[in-house]
């Protein structure tokens, strides 16, 4: 029996040690709502953990490793942990974990966790609470959840820290916070509405905002002396779940939205671009309308980044999408109609809005040059009138000539003095170009546009002009090329 001991014990420590082996452990399966919950990661093999971005979800507050090492009559063996805290606001399951040991894959087990709600009296002193304003709703049709945090008058709060709601597959605005206040006669009541976007479909979960208030509280300190300290009181809100369903076939959002299409001009040159804007706007999601793209025959076509700017107007989300372009055509052409559908939820249809068709007249500006040449008027002097001269005309005193003579020798002999060789042979220095600030590439821009029809150069300048003023500005532009561009084009 002792050596079917030994053996038993020896077959174990070669199972957990050569072998080695994974688990998840917890510190408890049910816990109250806002308590925190210690998953741990323990490994007899290695320290090789999966890597952890959150666990179901929920992120991680803070992560530890350690490693230890013990000896048993001689054999040694080592324990590798990997300890994270998550401060779970509902019952979730903590998934199963693969670990590589050696040549093959572990697997943990799943673990349920059951998270108890923390009841509130909504006339108590304090009061937190969260509503969503729909229940039911489609991808992309965005909806107002509002906190409401209410405290009993004369309550002395010191401090307050807001974790805002969160969810996956739900998009939150938390930088356009709208924020009111009401008064009770026992209490004072805050809100706050944070507007959400689902992302997919299916049954979606907001997890529970919650708040820690801070109460006034007196207390000894280590040197027995009587000091202020808050006491926090954790108030949980209850989730909510939404159903969100998909959008019908061939829209794009969902919402009540107008379409424009406009030009700045109908009639141009071949030289001066038109000017298109598209404007989409109204009530809904603006964020999922996809950027347009124009095709016209022999007409260069060159496109913005759109705009897209919203708003939170009461329960409703308003908002306007932008987008511009230049054409550039040496022909009449058409601008064709501009289509966007969304789906209407008080019609129940999907809705097609349609721009018209816009004319371009289109003048050319090339000049022919001319065949003729201007005639040579040639006038004949009168007959009969004869020259009339002077006697200064006819010739100067002699001294005047001695003058003359004199002052040539003295021009001439200056002349051979002068350094004329280094003045020939001098290298005239060359000015420095001046660089191109960015604030100029639209104007080398707006020059080059009307020449990218017939030129190759000016179109491949545009187009890395376009990529440099509208784009990610990561194209580099060969100032010296572009220097020279312009100048043989002006």
């Amino acid at each position: 029996m002792r050596n079917l001991g030994k053996l038993l014990f020896f077959a174990f420590w070669v199972t957990q040690t050569l072998w080695g082996a994974f688990e998840v452990q917890v510190n408890a399966t049910r816990i109250h709502q806002g308590d925190q919950l210690a998953i741990s990661f323990v490994s007899n093999y290695n320290d090789n953990f999966p890597a952890l971005a959150d666990i179901a979800g929920l992120a991680i507050q803070s992560q530890s490793r350690s490693a230890s090492t013990s000896i048993i009559n001689g054999r040694r063996t080592a324990q590798y942990l990997l300890r994270v805290i998550v401060t779970p606001v509902q019952s979730f399951t903590i998934p199963s974990f693969t670990m590589r040991e050696g040549d093959k894959n572990v697997e943990s087990k799943p673990i349920a966790i059951e998270v108890i709600p923390r009841t509130q009296d909504a006339n108590s002193d304090l009061f937190f609470d969260m509503k969503a304003s729909a229940r039911t709703l489609y991808v992309g049709e965005p909806f107002v959840v509002t906190l409401t945090y209410r405290q009993a008058q004369g309550l002395e709060v010191i401090d307050a820290r807001l974790s805002p709601p969160q969810g996956q597959h739900l998009w939150v605005d938390t930088q356009n916070v709208k924020k009111r206040t009401a008064q009770t006669s026992t209490h004072d009541v805050q809100m706050m509405d944070y507007l959400f976007t689902p992302q997919k479909a299916g049954n979606l979960t907001i997890n529970p905002a919650h708040i820690q208030v801070g109460l006034r509280s007196y207390g000894r300190d280590a040197w027995g002396m009587i000091s202020m300290m808050p006491q926090y009181k954790s108030l949980f809100a209850s989730p909510i779940t939404i159903e969100v369903l998909p959008l019908p076939k061939g829209a794009q959002t969902i919402g009540e939205f107008s379409l424009r299409a406009t030009v700045d001009k109908t009639q141009s040159s071949d030289k001066e671009p038109i000017n298109l804007t598209i404007t989409i706007e109204g009530s809904g999601n603006v964020e999922d309308i996809a950027p347009y793209t124009l095709a016209i025959e022999d007409v260069l076509i060159y496109d913005e980044a759109p705009t897209r700017d919203f708003a939170l107007k009461g329960d409703a989300y308003v908002g306007k999408f932008e987008q511009k372009f230049a054409l550039i055509g040496d022909a009449n052409y058409t601008i064709p109609a501009v289509k966007f559908s969304y789906f209407d939820k008080k019609q129940k249809k999907v809705v097609t809005l349609q721009s018209k068709p816009i004319d371009i007249a289109i003048t050319s500006t090339k000049r022919v040059a001319a065949t003729a040449s201007t005639p040579l008027v040639v006038e004949r002097a009168q007959e009969g009138v004869e020259p009339t001269t002077s006697q200064e005309a006819q010739g100067f005193a002699w001294y005047e000539a001695v003058v003359i003579f004199v002052l040539g020798i003295a021009a001439g002999v200056g002349a051979m003095l002068l350094p004329w060789s280094r003045w020939l042979h001098r290298q005239p220095k060359a000015p420095k170009p001046k660089a191109i600030a960015p604030h100029e590439y639209k104007r080398a821009l707006q020059h080059l546009m009307p020449h990218a029809t017939h030129d190759a150069e000016a179109r491949a300048m545009v187009e890395a002009l376009s990529q440099k003023i509208y784009g990610d500005g990561a194209v580099i532009i060969d100032e010296k090329a572009l220097k020279a561009l312009l100048k043989r084009l002006s």
